[in-house]
């Protein structure tokens, strides 16, 4: 060896020592680079120095520069380059470096090393020729040993980093307000916070090393949820689900919960961090926006279906409206017409005869319309309680059918009924039944131009007592009958389309539904209808008679003929009415069978009168009395005589149909009621029924 090498051996030891001493003083990462530079830089002629680290991408990332240059500007010759610091660098043989660095430092040669251990280490000469062969040798073993000390810094830096970093992370997870979990690998709970053990009821001790599933789920955890967190775990992958929880007491909770995987440098899974929110709240507020919102569709949908109806209900009553001016027009033009005809005495006796009875047939047509009118009002503002009690089928049906006989022989329609002998009585509203046979009975009858009706009566299979109407009519075409019981509906038929008012039917099956019947119908076209009242409740046993509730319709005897005039003579009366016609065409009637009649035009009047009668010791027999008067009305005036003791009969005249109002006088003290327009027949049956047998007495009493 010569004495050159053997010097430069010394050398070179000797600034591995002295380097050795500057850079192991610190682990700080710029006082060892910065030692590196004295020790051996200056000595070797070196100018600067770049250490670049490589990071887990795989990048380069400049972490320390001397002298301080704007590394992001070291471009290179177009042949070998680095390019700025976040991009590949490549390592570049001697003598390629450009004379000038950043415009301020001289520079001749540079040389870079690979550092397998975390980057690259660029050094540059200060003039051409210092960084020759030889010299690039002996630098290696200085680098080397520099790099184990840049590393030692880094890896102690990296620590500090991460200890910092896990005390704020632990801070903050411990000041959370949502419940924090770190396990193991294999799911272990190796740490929790504040608010899991505020959450769940379980302290930290006892949930250490056990696994949260077994801890926090229950019988309503759902279990797919739970299959898809382990495949998750088993995987290493993330997981997110929306899960059923229950606290150490047994309190069903629900979470958020996020599964983390936290990886060490190798990409391998050492610990998971699980996030749980509780959403029960926020749960329940949104099951609760949610059946709110289905709540406010139905709503919607209902409005919808009600403007809809409204629109279908206003239309078919402006369609009733318009039926109903035809139909009363048409009748008061016969009225007043043959009126004026009658007042100007024109046309023969037997013309006159004619005219009567059609001015009297077309009064009856108004009166079924006012009826049927009244008698929708009466159910639309609400039914009242069906008078329940056994009813006579037999009796009610021969009834019914005696009423309808007339109008079928004026058609020259047959009309037959039949009840078997051995039908038992049912229990219901005879009142009820009556109106809807008699309504089912004359639709069959108007519509029905040839053959005949029949009304029968039969046991059905589950003890229920069937009545029903048969016609040979026109029929009911199938896409009719669903809304053949509606208001203001009449069925379109091609003939007679200008019958009826579409209220038979829908007060007929209100009717049965206030008395817990069925109407059901079976139809074919161009045969015929069938009807049929389905009666539940029979009853064994003798039953008793149906009471006639008497009114507008009862004007004759079943077989069409007026009764007869009672003979009243010797017999009293007081006709209390304020309106001028009805009390002469009622005084009229009274006269005629004798009896002797006052009248009065309002309540107070007919209380003085009857006071004053029987002071005279000649007291009425019975007081006609209008329930609608000035001064003191019917109801008052009855209610008053009933106080003072008198019990003879008073007969309520009244137009109200409505059956609180009508019902009012029965509770007032009345004995029956007329329904205005009140016909002879109706009259003189109330009286014939209220004075046969009657004695009279001074005192007013029977």
């Amino acid at each position: 060896m010569s004495r050159r090498t053997q010097s430069e051996l010394i050398e070179d030891l000797a600034q591995l020592y002295e380097l050795s001493l500057s850079i192991g003083r610190s682990l700080d990462l710029r006082t060892c680079c910065d030692g590196f530079l004295k020790a051996l830089l200056a000595r070797k002629g070196l100018a600067a120095a770049v250490l670049w680290e490589r990071d887990l991408d795989g990048g380069l990332r400049c972490i320390y520069a001397n002298p301080s240059v704007d590394h992001g500007q070291l471009v290179l010759d177009p042949g070998h380059r680095i390019a700025r610091v976040d991009q590949v660098f490549e390592v570049l043989p001697p003598r390629s470096w450009p004379d000038v660095l950043d415009g301020r430092l001289a520079v001749g040669e540079g040389i870079a090393f690979q550092l397998a251990d975390f980057g690259v280490l660029l050094l540059l000469s200060v003039r051409p020729g210092t960084l020759g062969e030889v010299q690039c040798r002996q630098l290696v073993p200085l680098v080397h040993m520099f790099a184990v000390s840049v590393s030692g810094c880094l890896s102690h830096r990296r620590l500090d980093e991460e200890k910092r970093r896990s005390e704020l992370l632990a801070l903050v997870a411990a000041h959370t307000e949502n419940s924090v979990v770190v396990t193991d690998a294999e799911g272990r709970i190796e740490w929790v916070n504040r608010s899991f053990e505020q959450l769940t009821g379980f302290s930290r001790g006892a949930a250490i090393g056990q696994k949260p599933g077994h801890l926090l789920q229950g019988p309503d955890t759902d279990p797919e949820a739970v299959e898809r967190i382990r495949r998750a775990v088993r995987a290493g992958a993330p997981a997110n689900e929306e899960l059923l929880n229950y606290t150490r007491a047994g309190r069903a909770y629900w979470v958020s919960l996020s599964i983390t995987p936290i990886r060490d440098g190798g990409g391998r899974t050492v610990r998971f961090i699980a996030v749980q929110r509780e959403t029960t709240r926020d749960r329940e507020q949104r099951e609760a926006l949610m059946h709110a919102t289905r709540r406010l569709a139905d709503q919607t949908q209902a409005l919808e279906r009600a403007r809809t109806d409204a629109e279908r209900a206003s239309e078919q009553k402006s369609s009733f409206l318009a039926r109903t001016s035809h139909e009363i027009r048409t009748p008061m033009t016969a009225i007043v017409g043959y009126a004026d005809l009658l007042e100007r005495g024109e046309g023969t006796e037997e013309q006159r005869r004619a005219w009567v009875s059609r001015i009297r047939d077309a009064s009856r047509q108004l009166l079924d319309l006012a009826g049927g009118v009244l008698d929708l009002a009466r159910i639309e503002k609400g039914p009242a309680a069906a008078a329940m009690a056994p009813v006579r089928v037999g009796s009610l049906v021969d009834e019914v059918g005696a009423t309808l006989e007339p109008e079928a022989g004026r058609k020259g329609l047959g009309l037959t009924w039949q009840v078997p002998p051995d039908l038992p009585d049912v229990t219901s509203d005879a009142r009820a039944i009556r109106q809807i046979l008699l309504n089912l009975g004359a639709n069959a009858i108007r519509y029905t131009a040839r053959g005949h009706v029949r009304i029968t009566a039969e046991r059905a299979a589950d003890g229920a007592i069937d009545l029903c109407v048969e016609d040979t009519g026109v029929g009911i075409p199938r896409e009719q009958i669903e809304g053949m019981f509606q208001p203001f509906v009449r069925l379109q038929r091609e003939e007679q389309s200008s019958e009826g008012f579409g209220l038979g039917l829908a007060i007929s099956h209100q009717l049965a539904l206030s008395i817990g019947a069925q109407l059901l119908v079976e139809s074919t076209p161009g045969t015929g209808s069938t009807f049929r009242l389905r009666v539940p409740g029979a009853v064994a046993g003798a039953g008793v008679e149906a009471l006639t509730a008497r009114g507008s319709s009862g004007a004759s005897d079943p077989d069409g003929r007026p009764f007869a005039t009672p003979d009243l003579r010797g017999r009293r009366v007081l006709l209390a009415e304020d309106t001028p016609d009805i009390r002469e065409i009622l005084e009229a009637f009274v006269s005629r069978t004798g009896a002797e009649t006052d009248v009065v035009c309002d309540g107070a009047e007919a209380v003085e009168r009857v006071f004053l009668a029987q002071a005279e010791g000649r007291p009425y027999d019975v007081v006609l009395m209008d329930l609608k008067m000035p001064v003191m009305d019917g109801f008052e005036a009855t209610e008053r005589l009933r106080a003072s003791g008198f019990a003879r009969p008073v007969i309520a005249l009244t137009a109200f149909v409505l059956g609180e109002d009508a019902d009012r006088a029965l509770r007032a003290g009345c004995n029956a009621r007329l329904t205005k327009p009140v016909t002879s027949a109706d009259l003189y049956q109330e009286l014939e029924r209220h004075l046969a047998g009657r004695e009279t007495s001074a005192d007013g009493t029977r």
